[in-house]
């Protein structure tokens, strides 16, 4: 099938009496403070809390080797301080890397938040009971490139997301070329109790935005992961072929 647009939405009140607030992002892309690690010469533990002394600036999205720091194989830590807005103090908040060269480690504020083996795989952590609000929190990453054919560095985009307590986590889409679309959602409930929800689903036209299919499922979301498929089908798909991609 020719490549089709998807906009995906959770309208759902867990308690109807509070509205939800959806979803709000933070890009962490940008400045960053940056330093080699030293051979033995520090702690893990010291370095997780602040910057270390004379860490330089780098950019993020970015390998190491491309400016900051060319020539080097071995371990370097990422620091970057961030404030959240006052709005999301009744939300879930996660931070999502969606990609790092080496095996990472990641912290905030000096607590292991977890590891990051692959540099092609999305990572996120739940850090709503680690933030710090009205002051400064400080995420690190340490990263070993010393056996990364990549190279080293956080090298896609690091981003900071708000969400309600009932949240979509993840969307897979496959579609045939007789029109059929088959959508797995999967939805995250972080309260302890179950509540309604509706998925709304609009398919539409790469080029032109126009809708060319929609549908509006309910759901009832249990406390914790829930998968949901939805299927939609579009008249008349235009597939794709060489001839006209």
């Amino acid at each position: 099938m020719r490549q089709l647009g998807l906009i995906l939405m959770l309208v759902a009140l867990l308690a109807p009496a509070e509205p939800l607030k959806g979803r709000s992002v933070q890009s962490l892309n940008g400045a960053w403070l940056f330093s080699e690690e030293p051979n033995g010469a520090i702690r893990a533990a010291d370095w997780a809390k602040a910057p270390a002394p004379g860490a330089r600036t780098t950019s993020v999205p970015s390998l190491w080797n491309c400016a900051t720091a060319p020539n080097y194989r071995g371990v370097a830590w990422y620091w970057r301080t961030f404030t959240l807005p006052e709005a999301w103090k009744t939300q879930d908040v996660r931070v999502f890397f969606h990609g790092i060269a080496g095996e990472s480690t990641c912290y905030l504020n000096g607590q292991q938040l977890g590891i990051v083996s692959s540099p092609y795989t999305l990572v996120q952590f739940d850090i709503t009971k680690l933030v710090r609000w009205n002051e400064p929190n400080v995420l690190a990453v340490r990263v070993d490139a010393s056996k990364s054919a990549l190279g080293g560095g956080i090298w896609q985009d690091v981003e900071l997301v708000a969400s309600d307590e009932a949240h979509i986590m993840d969307v897979k889409v496959a579609s045939e070329a007789n029109g059929w679309v088959t959508v797995r959602v999967d939805l995250e409930n972080t309260s302890q109790k179950t509540g309604d929800a509706e998925i709304y689903l609009d398919v539409v036209e790469g080029e032109t935005d126009k809708s060319v299919a929609r549908t509006l499922q309910h759901v009832e979301v249990s406390p914790g992961r829930n998968r949901t498929d939805v299927l939609l089908h579009v008249k008349k798909p235009r597939l794709w072929s060489p001839a006209d991609p």
